[in-house]
């Protein structure tokens, strides 16, 4: 755009280096142009996934790091739910520990799922824990 409006202001004696700029950008813009589609060629070539061992040692480590975070949110993620569970169990007389062992518990048990769809209710059925008596 500041191309055209400077011819708008310039007399023909000054248009003559204007021509030579454009042609001078579009160059530069082809000579990108080409350098994309070397390098897109140079992409496709390349596998879509590498194998472990093919892996410099710098990038594993990070794996490794960034596995074991990811572990470490899940488990901050289960923990804060147990506490919440266990802190619905008001009228639970036993100490907190045995709370949350209780929700363990119940987490890990096989249940029944009787959807009633009338009621639009949901009806879980625990199966037998060893630490409800």
């Amino acid at each position: 755009m500041e191309i055209i409006e400077k011819n708008f202001d310039t007399t023909l004696d000054n248009i003559a280096p204007i021509p030579d700029k454009q042609n001078t950008l579009i160059d530069a813009i082809k000579a990108k142009q080409q350098l994309i589609e070397t390098l897109m060629k140079q992409r496709r070539k390349m596998e879509e996934k590498i194998k472990l061992p093919e892996m410099p040692n710098d990038k594993r480590n990070k794996l490794k790091t960034e596995g074991r975070l990811f572990i470490n949110i899940n488990k901050m993620i289960c923990y804060r739910a147990e506490t919440a569970l266990a802190n619905e169990l008001l009228y639970f007389s036993k100490a907190d520990d045995e709370k949350r062992m209780l929700i363990k518990q119940i987490i890990q048990t096989p249940v029944n799922i009787m959807p009633a769809y009338n009621n639009k209710t949901l009806t879980v059925t625990l199966h037998t824990l060893y630490t409800l008596r």
